[in-house]
């Protein structure tokens, strides 16, 4: 089976591996445990959405809380 990546990748030299670009350097970094260093790679990564993120977090909150 082949399988096709929609996603920009971009190998990290601080993973040593290939990672999404596609998301926020926070989330990255999370993924990936990286330590706090200058990333490398931090002018590809798309913009944090703090507002869109808090949102997020906050309906997964209520969420758990009503199950």
């Amino acid at each position: 089976m082949c399988m096709f990546l929609d996603s920009p990748i971009e190998y990290c030299p601080v993973a040593n591996r290939y990672v999404l670009i596609d998301q926020t350097q926070d989330a990255c970094a999370k993924d990936m445990d990286c330590p706090s260093v200058n990333c490398p790679l931090a002018r590809f990564f798309a913009p944090p959405m703090r507002s869109v993120e808090r949102r997020s977090q906050r309906q997964r909150n209520e969420r758990q809380k009503t199950e």
